[in-house]
Order: C-alpha cells, then structure tokens, then sequence
C-alpha cells in the first residue's frame, strides 16, 4: 500500500482482513491527526471498522461508495471499532436507528457532536478512559439506552447529551466531570425514572440546568456530595436525596 504504512517504521508487514474494503481512501494521509486510511468488513448485520486516526461521518462515506442510507440504516446492527482508531467525527453515525451495539477502541480521545444521535435501538455503551467530553446532542433520542458508562477522564458533558433516553434509568458522572450542561435529561425521559449520581462537588451547571422543570420531573433521586448545589436542588423540588459520604454541608 503507497500510503497506509508509510509512518510505520517498525512495521513488516500489514495483513487486513479478506473481505475488507477502504472507506476512505485518501491521498491526503497524514499521520497525526486527520482522516488517513479506513477499512472495513460487513458481514451480516456486523460492521467492522479498521485504520488510523479519526472515523469520519459515517453516512456519506458509505453513500459516496454507492449504499442507500436506508440500508445502511436498516441493515447494521452491531459496529466493531478497532484500535488506531482514536476519534470519531461529527455526526457519524447519526440515524442508524438499527444498531443496538457499538464497540469503541480503548485508546479512542475525541467523540463528535451527535455522533450517536438517533440510534434507537442502542441498548449500552462503555465510553473509553481518555474520552475528555460527552457533547451536545450525544445520545440524542437513543430510545433504548439503559446503560452508559462514563470514564473518570470525562470532564464535561454537554446540553441535551440524553435527551429521549425512557430507558435511561441509572446515570453515574464520576468524579472527573466538571461542567454539566442544560436539560441533559430533558425530554423523553418518564416522570420520576432516573437516579442520578453525581460523585464531584466541584461541578458548573450551565445556565438553564435548574430553572428548566422538565430536568426536575424525570429525576426519581439524586445522590452527590453534601456541599453540592444538587442538594439544595433536590430539596427545593421533593427529590429524594443520599449523600456519597463525602463534603461538609455549608447552609
């Protein structure tokens, strides 16, 4: 290959699956950082996704090689996402509502906005240790979500991050998160169905978190620090509070 082991010094030999096929084939290949080259196998309804650097918008990758989206939509209901992978872009996967898992590289960084935005049938998610920030719109009307996983790496997440989650009963931010965005639970979510961990007392929530009612009703109970916001929060709105055992209380 001219180009997919250039960078590779210490590489002798590179095999790629049988039935592999290049997603992206860029003369553009740099290896720090942007789209360089990326495979991938489709076997039944198993999409398997190989290369190096970051995994562009799914969708119109796939259509420029001649697939409808209704397809690709319909018909993939498990992605594998392999290690040299460390980003996925923007909206990547938005709309393929038939996926119910994803598997995401262990030494993935970077998550886009809206990269799993409407994948309804999306049952759980572990995040990678590195990942820095769940985005805006993330997991957007991921109607079937009832698990995710958040690294202690992550420091943000973002507005509307679960919005339309039903499923979504049981969250844990860890420590790490720093900044909350507005209406993370904001709709979809039943009257009173999520427990809500926060482990950090040391936690921004963007202007808009407490005056929106909606984030108030789907909150069955609360659980954080004693000297969190979220205490008050819980108080002032009949919301089952616990602490975590941790911070003084400072009325």
């Amino acid at each position: 290959d001219e180009y997919g082991n250039e960078y590779c010094t210490h590489c002798h030999k590179v095999n790629l699956p049988e039935n592999a096929s290049w997603l992206i084939e860029t003369d553009d290949y740099d290896y720090k950082n942007t789209v360089g080259r990326i495979w991938y196998t489709w076997v039944g309804d198993t999409v398997t996704i190989g290369g190096i650097g970051e995994l562009p918008e799914f969708r119109s990758a796939w259509m420029d090689k001649g697939y409808s989206y209704d397809v690709l939509a319909s018909d993939i209901k498990k992605m594998i996402i392999l290690d040299g992978i460390d980003a996925i872009a923007d909206e990547a996967f938005y709309g393929f509502y038939a996926v119910e898992e994803i598997t995401l590289p262990a030494k993935m960084k970077k998550i886009g906005t809206d990269a799993f935005n409407g994948l309804e049938n999306l049952k759980e998610i572990v995040i990678p240790e590195g990942v820095e920030e769940i985005p805006d719109y993330e997991f957007d009307l991921c109607s079937s979500l009832s698990k995710v996983v958040i690294p202690d790496t992550v420091t943000r997440i973002g507005r509307l991050a679960f919005d339309r989650c039903p499923c979504l009963t049981d969250v844990v931010f860890p420590e790490s998160v720093k900044s909350v965005g507005p209406y993370i639970f904001m709709y979809g979510a039943e009257t009173g169905t999520v427990n809500w961990t926060v482990l950090g007392s040391d936690v921004t929530f963007d202007e808009g978190f407490f005056e929106e009612p909606t984030n108030e009703n789907v909150f069955k109970s609360i659980k954080s620090p004693c000297d969190s916001i979220l205490r008050k929060f819980a108080k002032a709105n009949s919301i089952p509070w616990q602490t975590t055992g941790t911070g003084h209380v400072f009325e």
